[in-house]
Formats: C-alpha cells, structure tokens, sequence
C-alpha cells in the first residue's frame, strides 16, 4: 500500500531529473512507465530515443518495452482510424523497501 509519494522536478542546462521518494506498506512492486511514438533501445541503465536519453541507476531496477497499437485519431465520421504504433517502457525497481527514492534524468 502505498502511504506517501512526493515528485520533485530539478531542471539543469542539460535536462530534467524527476525524483520519486515513496513511503510504502506491504510486499509491493513498482513500475515507472514512459510512453512514445519513437523506439527506443535500452542498454546499460540508458534507454535511448536518439536525442533523447532517459537514464536510471541499474542496481536499482531494470527497464524493457513493449509495443502497442492505439487508436489515437479519429476518421471525419467519428469512426476511430487505424491506430499507430506506441511503445511502453517499463522501469521495474528490483526490490523496493519501506522507503525509498528512484531517480531518473532525461537529456
């Protein structure tokens, strides 16, 4: 169960670190979950999008993606068109303790 959730935000020159600090109950896992239209590869701690780079420390958790197809425009008639690809990064802490702070930085 989750008791308390605090995000903060830091910008530098180079990009913006997102610091989650969790309070939490029980025996839980834990995902954080980024979503895009452009592929990414992961390697190392890095998930890579290009000129995008989403880093996180890999002692703490491990990242894959999944691709999925979304219906996201809608045709004139109301209809949904034909979806388009998005892909689901998921950032699983390995072993989360009773308190605990997960930090990733986008450059």
């Amino acid at each position: 169960e989750l008791k308390k959730l605090v995000r903060n935000y830091s910008f530098s020159d180079t990009g913006i670190t997102v610091c989650d600090n969790f309070e939490i109950e029980g025996n839980p896992t834990f995902t954080e979950r980024i979503v895009s239209y452009k592929e990414p590869t992961i390697t190392d701690g890095v998930i890579d999008y290009g000129k995008v780079k989403v880093t996180f420390d890999k002692n703490l958790a491990s990242a894959s993606y999944s691709k999925e197809v979304h219906a996201t425009v809608l045709n004139t008639d109301g209809t949904l068109k034909n979806g388009v690809d998005v892909y689901l990064v998921s950032i699983d802490v390995k072993e989360p303790k009773d308190s605990f702070t997960f930090e990733i930085e986008i450059k």
